[in-house]
């Protein structure tokens, strides 16, 4: 692994995106739209939140507006890392086979896919919390970050792994529909009440946003899902080297 080719590709593919218009609107209309407008336009009523609070799990009452606020705000930076690692493989994938066979390195590639996947959920997820810091401020706001930038990674991963696999068009369904079905409906507080079903703890969303939630609204984030939400990021980074390697850009 040679960090000067990494950091050398990084630059290049993140000042690319930097460049591109579509990426930039992306950027500061989901959030202001997702977060903003969104959390603004919500009915002023309570509702339950499940959270955490020591060792218990209780039901706090929590104004609708914050809590589309805290779940948006996740969904913004999915979306974002998610499209990012869509067209990225739609973008470099000849590219990359070249700079593989030119000795550029496997290692060096996919760490530098993984290092730009996390700048970008860091930028997403900065914007997102910017714009949710006007109307709610979560009362562990370092653990609310990092779940929203695990689960952001995650969605990225995920977007690696389906660009390398089916067309530009049926990924763009896959990455518009599935996280805000999974994010934005099945992990809600405001469409969910009480216990989810068993299969709705096991989408890739699920302890990741028991993080943000725990976080935002309540005593902090458990451990447990803590782990099991990293071990989920492993396991949607294991999908995409999965697609590399198939694909011809990892090497063995």
């Amino acid at each position: 692994m040679n960090i000067d080719r990494i950091q050398t590709a990084l630059g290049l593919r993140f000042r690319q995106y930097a460049r591109d218009r579509l990426f930039l609107v992306l950027l500061v209309y989901l959030p202001v739209m997702y977060v903003g407008l969104i959390s603004q336009m919500t009915p002023s009523v309570d509702l339950p939140v499940r959270v955490s609070v020591g060792m218990l799990t209780l039901e706090l009452m929590r104004p609708m507006g914050q809590i589309n606020g805290v779940v948006m705000t996740a969904a913004a930076s999915v979306f974002i890392t998610g499209i990012v690692g869509l067209f990225t493989m739609f973008r470099s994938r000849d590219a990359d086979r070249r700079l593989v066979r030119t000795g550029f390195g496997s290692t060096n590639l996919v760490v530098s896919r993984i290092g730009l996947l996390l700048l970008v959920s860091v930028v997403a997820t900065a914007f997102g919390t910017g714009v949710l810091l006007f109307s709610v401020w979560p009362n562990h706001l370092g653990q609310f970050v990092f779940g929203v930038i695990v689960l952001a990674v995650t969605y990225g991963f995920v977007g690696l792994a389906v660009g390398q696999t089916v067309d530009r068009l049926a990924g763009l369904y896959v990455m518009l529909f599935v996280p805000m079905l999974d994010i934005a409906v099945f992990q809600n507080p405001t469409f969910i009440r009480g216990d989810p079903p068993t299969w709705m703890t096991v989408l890739p969303s699920y302890h990741a946003m028991q993080v943000v939630l725990d976080a935002a609204f309540g005593g902090g984030a458990r451990l447990l899902n803590v782990e099991l939400a990293v071990v989920v990021l492993g396991l949607a980074g294991l999908l995409a080297g999965t697609t590399f390697h198939r694909a011809g850009v990892i090497h063995t």
